[in-house]
């Protein structure tokens, strides 16, 4: 796999919450929720290319996290990074064929 590339600044910046939860802009957000936030956002034109999850101060990124970011980046094109202590890692997927 090509190395991460980092980016300077990121579009949007999300932490993760209790129960599988986003906060987006200090509201808790379901996966379906945030997804909807997110295509709102895109359809206004507004800034959309990178998205980073943190750590939140009461819940850590949890595989439940992971997968619902990744499922949310492939379907409205966006690249998504998770930042856990000072390492940040892209998710990396992608549509299968039967889909």
């Amino acid at each position: 796999m090509a190395p991460v590339v980092v980016p300077a600044t990121y579009d949007v910046i999300l932490t993760a919450a209790k129960e599988g939860q986003f906060d987006y802009m200090e509201a808790p957000l379901t996966p379906a929720d945030l997804r909807a936030a997110l295509n709102y956002r895109k359809e206004q034109n507004l800034p959309m290319k990178t998205v980073l999850l943190k750590r939140g101060e009461k819940a850590r990124i949890k595989d439940t996290h992971i997968v619902a970011l990744a499922r949310i980046a492939v379907a409205l094109g966006f690249t998504a990074y998770i930042q856990e202590k000072d390492e940040i890692q892209e998710i990396r997927a992608e549509k299968s064929s039967d889909q």
